[in-house]
């Protein structure tokens, strides 16, 4: 049987290993084999890196354990877990100093794969406890995987949360910017209604009559064209301010949901 090329070269596990991984890295798992207990997992993954790294962790029958990361023994796995402790804290202090939106993205972005895979881990070493239940060392990762992928969690659901916050307010402020233009062109329509009707009496007219100014004369007639045109445009104003007093057809109420459930169910676990 060939050996597979994840595995270092100078590692002496049972082919089982072998027939089991392949040559592709695959997906996060435990695999157990002759009293050898394997771990193949994955490095915390990188944005500018879509293929994931591969970490493998190997505990003897004896106990003893040897990984491809750095450290020890057993240390070496407490590494591994420690790197995505260390990327989920990182992004988590990241997302307290964003202050737009496509900071805000890419931080979700970041944690989204990063959740992910540790949630994988969690569960390959949850598979290594129930495979190799006399090591209690395992219980203590798969623990300390759960409190990873749960801080993971709560820092992605609080980015969410952020991230449409953001949306909401610039949302409200483009409302508000809109509600002023439409404020400001209702009060030019306003001035335009006004002097509608004496720009009309001036373009047909011509303003081409003698008030009287020029020669000392009774300015009447100017007077009464001015006050004319502004008498007719206040009337033109009510009129376009004037609210819509049209029945408008009444909207049906929307029918309430039944629900399948009673609250005095849903308060009782016994009726399930």
């Amino acid at each position: 049987m060939s050996r597979s090329t994840l595995l270092p070269t100078d590692w002496n596990t049972p082919g089982a290993f072998s027939a089991e991984l392949g040559n592709r890295l695959g997906r996060q798992r435990a695999i157990l084999a002759d009293g050898h207990l394997l771990l193949a997992l994955h490095a915390p993954p990188d944005p500018d890196e879509p293929a994931r790294k591969g970490r493998f962790f190997w505990r003897k029958p004896d106990g003893t354990w040897q990984g491809t990361y750095s450290g020890e023994g057993i240390a070496s796995l407490h590494n591994h877990l420690k790197d995505y402790a260390d990327v989920v804290d990182r992004l988590d202090h990241q997302d307290d100093g964003v202050t737009t939106l496509d900071e805000q993205f890419g931080v979700i972005q970041a944690l989204a794969p990063t959740i992910r895979s540790a949630r994988h881990l969690h569960e390959a070493l949850q598979e290594a406890v129930h495979l190799c239940p006399e090591d209690p060392a395992l219980s203590d990762l798969r623990d300390r995987a759960y409190e990873i992928e749960r801080a993971g969690e709560l820092a992605y659901q609080d980015s969410r949360t952020k991230l449409e916050y953001m949306i909401a307010l610039q949302a409200e402020e483009h409302a508000e910017s809109s509600h002023q233009m439409t404020i400001a062109a209702h009060r030019l329509n306003l001035l335009v209604a006004m002097f509608f009707t004496l720009a009309t009496l001036a373009a047909l007219f011509g303003m081409n009559v003698h008030f009287g100014f020029e020669t000392n004369r009774n300015p009447l007639v100017f007077v009464l064209i001015v006050g004319l045109g502004l008498i007719c445009g206040i009337m033109l104003t009510k009129f376009v301010i004037a609210p819509d007093n049209r029945r408008r057809p009444a909207r049906a109420k929307p029918a309430k949901a039944k629900s399948h459930h009673s609250p005095r169910h849903l308060r009782d676990p016994s009726r399930h």
